[in-house]
């Protein structure tokens, strides 16, 4: 099945972390321009400076550096709590960082590519490479 194109393609803190250390498979083969959101800026920050050293807390900003970053809006804030709530209310759960990340992803209109399908999938309208 070919996967629909996106002119936007976000990574998720999963497939940054498999690039960080060496597998840049999938990053490579996105058509479109790879992005992050800044939740999974501070997903990855976060694991650094609980687990990581300064070489690493340097590759993970050089790595960024070539990444753009979306940020969070008011309207994506709104979607997320939105989405958060409907979710509960079916008793399908998912963090608030995942929740933001996926409402960001919806507003600029990107796919997202990550190695948690099963979590995002519970997401209408999100396009899950």
């Amino acid at each position: 099945m070919e996967e629909e194109f996106s002119p936007f393609v976000c990574i998720d803190s999963d497939v940054a972390i498999d690039a960080l250390h060496g597998n840049y498979d999938r990053i490579t083969s996105v058509k479109g321009t790879v992005c992050v959101t800044t939740q999974n800026v501070f997903e990855l920050f976060k694991g650094e400076f609980l687990y990581g050293n300064s070489r690493g807390l340097q590759q993970l900003d050089g790595f960024l550096q070539h990444l753009l970053v979306l940020l969070p809006s008011a309207k994506s804030a709104q979607d997320a709590a939105q989405i958060s709530a409907n979710l509960k209310q079916k008793g399908l759960e998912l963090s608030d960082g995942d929740v933001l990340i996926a409402a960001i992803c919806l507003e600029h209109n990107c796919a997202l590519l990550t190695n948690n399908k099963k979590h995002f999938s519970r997401i209408k309208g999100l396009k899950l490479l």
